[in-house]
């Protein structure tokens, strides 16, 4: 970081639009800077962002190997696991083998690409996809029949799991992160932040953006106070979730991971080519 980064690490340019997702795991990464950030759905930052909306956002790692000539990004921040995530789940009932329609929440772009890649690639299953209708509208998300699945992440995912109703009972959860992990050995990104190429002082908007996720690291205990204090969530969950599920560094094996993922859409034409190269800052 340069000496005048530093001196002033925390901010961005006030013209600067930032766009992150509106789920618990990204709150570590905007703790205090809210104000500043719109919130929003992960696929629709990702159209925000493309459409120039946004000059940075909390994008799914999809976005970035579908166009990665447009977009620069920053080095060691991310939402990524080792092992399990816990919020990115396909719900089922039954065995795995037998299913053959999933439900898939609009929100999402990496998890429903890496869902396609684990089935496909580790399990060697095909089942047909589909949209969830709205919430009101959505009875898989009520109770997955037999043979079908719902896959769910963020907060939605996290209600899903924790609340002991009917909803959820009898379902087994078929881990993103976990079985990523099992398959591959390596951790999983699911966001990163990317800067839309062209965007003036990228290097100083890196270094804030880590500064960000620093001072988050350092407000950890608060912000796991502010978590429960919504009653939102079951009594010792956030602690649970931003230390043993949630990582936020993107380091060598992270990168490893990113490639892989990146091998494995393009074996499966879900992108047009592996990228020869990311742009980091």
């Amino acid at each position: 970081m340069t000496t005048a980064a530093a001196a002033h690490a925390d901010e961005l340019p006030r013209e600067l639009r930032v766009g992150c997702v509106r789920y618990l795991n990204s709150r570590p990464l905007i703790h205090g800077h809210e104000a500043r950030v719109t919130f929003q759905h992960p696929a629709t930052l990702a159209d925000e962002l493309a459409a120039g909306r946004l000059d940075v956002g909390l994008v799914p790692t999809f976005e970035l190997l579908r166009q990665p000539a447009n977009y620069r990004v920053v080095d060691d921040v991310a939402i990524a696991c080792r092992g399990r995530v816990y919020s990115v789940f396909l719900a089922y009932r039954g065995h795995l083998a037998d299913v053959r329609r999933i439900w898939l929440d609009p929100a999402s772009r990496t998890s429903v690409n890496l869902l396609r890649v684990l089935l496909a690639e580790f399990h060697g299953y095909q089942p047909q996809y589909a949209p969830l209708p709205p919430a009101s509208d959505a009875p898989p998300l009520a109770a997955p029949a037999p043979g079908e699945g719902v896959l769910l992440i963020g907060d939605q995912a996290i209600a899903f799991r924790t609340q002991q109703t009917q909803t959820a009972a009898g379902c087994r959860f078929f881990d993103l992160g976990e079985q990523w992990q099992l398959a591959t050995g390596l951790p999983f990104v699911f966001a990163a932040w990317l800067v839309r190429a062209g965007v003036p002082r990228a290097p100083l908007v890196a270094d804030a953006l880590r500064a960000w996720r620093q001072a988050g690291s350092d407000r950890r205990e608060a912000i796991i106070a502010a978590a429960e204090a919504t009653g939102q969530y079951p009594e010792g969950f956030p602690e649970f979730y931003l230390t043993r599920c949630i990582r936020y560094r993107l380091g060598a094996d992270e990168k490893k991971a990113i490639a892989e993922y990146a091998r494995l859409l393009h074996a499966h034409g879900l992108i047009d080519a592996v990228p020869a190269q990311l742009s980091w800052l």
